[in-house]
């Protein structure tokens, strides 16, 4: 066969991962990437394919049906495997030695990133975006009373940093915070959302919330990763879910994998909101 395009590359090695992974769960355009891992699996190193890309191979695969996005003008894609057309693709290539899926299938990841490495160093380009190991880089807070007080925006007076602030002349809360500005934070406060989520997931113990109580906050928790799946958002955004969500459920279940999470994230989010001053 020709060598594929890089879309054509994109599209095929996304519908695997995905086809081999968790089939059910929604995903974003940052949950793709493609470049290096350490022994331990964690991202390390540049990410060969740009978001607009990855958006556009996702795209394509809507196009072809085999995918399903929700848009929104004022929030991320969020995109569904469509798992009998895409189970059938599937099934109709992997025994064709000419397919590339049958390819990627049989060469695995690292065969995909070197080409998509060769290709960006063809195209004259650097890593789209440096990654750094997401736990334990920014510091972490073992226990609820270790989390400094973020009860409303008007506690953030209690923040040295808010003379800086004035000094810019912004209003906290039209402060903009960019992943670019702290990547290693920003990745940690992606992780810890995920992990909390994960732990929602996971029991059946709702404390002492009634069903629609805890429905409630998962919706939440799964507010603040479509927020975290920008490039940037409004601080009193990010302030708003480490208060109403992330603190309160840090406190509701404080003794559990729930609590354990949730005082984890909430102290990677204060490390960006006090990023933003």
């Amino acid at each position: 066969m020709t060598n594929p395009t890089k879309l054509e590359l994109l599209k095929t090695a996304i519908l695997v991962e995905w086809i081999k992974g968790d089939r059910n769960t929604p995903r974003f355009v940052g949950s793709f990437f493609f470049g290096h891992y350490d022994e331990e699996g964690i991202a390390q190193s540049e990410d060969f394919a740009s978001p607009d890309e990855i958006e556009e191979a996702l795209r394509s695969l809507e196009s072809e049906q085999l995918i399903t996005g929700y848009h929104h003008d004022l929030a991320s894609s969020r995109w569904f495997l469509n798992e009998t057309a895409a189970v059938r693709f599937h099934t109709e290539r992997i025994h064709d030695r000419d397919s590339l899926l049958h390819q990627i299938e049989k060469l695995g990841r690292d065969w995909v990133v070197e080409i998509l490495e060769n290709i960006q160093k063809a195209e004259g380009k650097t890593g789209v975006a440096k990654r750094k190991p997401s736990i334990g880089v920014v510091k972490s807070y073992p226990t609820l009373d270790d989390v400094p007080e973020f009860d409303s925006l008007a506690d953030v007076d209690n923040l040295s940093e808010v003379e800086r602030l004035s000094d810019i002349g912004a209003p906290a809360s039209d402060r903009i915070v960019k992943r670019s500005d702290n990547e290693d934070a920003w990745l940690n406060a992606v992780e810890g959302a995920k992990e909390l989520h994960d732990a929602l997931i996971a029991t059946n113990d709702h404390g002492s919330l009634s069903e629609d109580e805890f429905e409630q906050k998962l919706n939440e928790v799964r507010a603040l990763q479509i927020l975290l799946d920008s490039p940037q958002v409004q601080w009193d955004a990010l302030n708003h879910f480490a208060e109403k969500t992330v603190k309160y459920l840090a406190s509701k279940f404080a003794d559990n994998a729930i609590g354990h999470a949730a005082t984890a994230l909430l102290g990677y989010l204060i490390a960006l909101i006090q990023g933003a001053f």
